[in-house]
């Protein structure tokens, strides 16, 4: 019986996949496509998330496919990706640095830097819960949201200034 530290210790020494964790691994669509590779590496569950490749049917290795758009002709600001998401489950709140990181993403992609501008209003009623009770108005927050460049954090330091 294998343990998985050896297991994890020759998975990355194939440089077959990456190890995200002692169960988790990452490879390039090859690897993912070869049912004897992933069965003498213990594996037995591949997420297929490319849009261009067809579904594998493998006897022994259970295969999920979603198809992620993911090229710079699928764009979808932000704010609608969030509005559609949000729409189906309504209790999301990705954190403010997370946000960052995909606000930034996206003006990078779309070289438009008010293209996320829609998403101040979800940092404001965010930062609003946070500031319960301190009197502070929505118009306030995003008044300095905007002062900002729309860093949350920033201006959370800064309204509770």
């Amino acid at each position: 019986m294998k343990t998985w530290n050896r297991e994890v210790i020759r998975l990355e020494h194939t440089k077959a996949y990456t190890t995200i964790d002692d169960q988790m691994y990452l490879s390039h669509c090859t690897p993912a496509q070869n049912e004897s590779l992933l069965q003498r590496d213990g594996i037995t569950h591949v997420l297929n998330t490319a849009i261009e490749l067809e579904t594998q049917r493998f006897v022994n290795v259970h295969v999920l496919h979603l198809k992620l758009y993911d090229s710079p002709d699928q764009q979808l600001p932000l704010k609608d990706s969030y509005s559609h998401v949000k729409a189906r489950k309504p209790n999301i709140g990705p954190n403010f640095g997370f946000l960052s990181q995909l606000q930034e993403a996206e003006i990078r992609l779309f070289h438009n830097p008010i293209c996320s501008t829609g998403m101040a209003e979800y940092k404001a009623d965010n930062l609003l819960e946070i500031l319960d009770g301190s009197g502070k108005t929505k118009e306030q927050v995003m008044a300095v949201l905007k002062q900002t460049g729309g860093n949350a954090h920033v201006a959370l330091d800064m309204l509770l200034d």
